[in-house]
């Protein structure tokens, strides 16, 4: 995992979109901890998914956890920048 860039339109549509679901899911009583485990295993099935040709699973598991640290700072007001690929 080389590098990050600043999220373009996409991904924020794709971000406002999952948090809608959640959030009417959330409103039919599916808690917090029960959506993060749903998408945790959306994550597992993409991650099954990718080509691992192209990406270690240890550069696979590094984005992951750069892209969860980077949402729990976008939450605190920090920047929501995106690890990826290779530099």
């Amino acid at each position: 995992m080389g590098h990050t860039k600043e999220p373009g339109e996409a991904h924020h549509k794709l971000l406002a979109e999952l948090r809608g679901v959640c959030g009417r899911y959330g409103l039919q009583g599916v808690s917090d901890v029960e959506q993060v485990a749903i998408l945790a295993q959306l994550i597992g099935s993409k991650i099954h998914d990718l080509d691992e040709r192209q990406y270690s699973p240890a550069e696979i598991m590094q984005s992951v956890s750069l892209n969860i640290a980077a949402g729990n700072q976008k939450a605190s007001g920090g920047p929501s920048l995106i690890g990826f690929g290779r530099a």
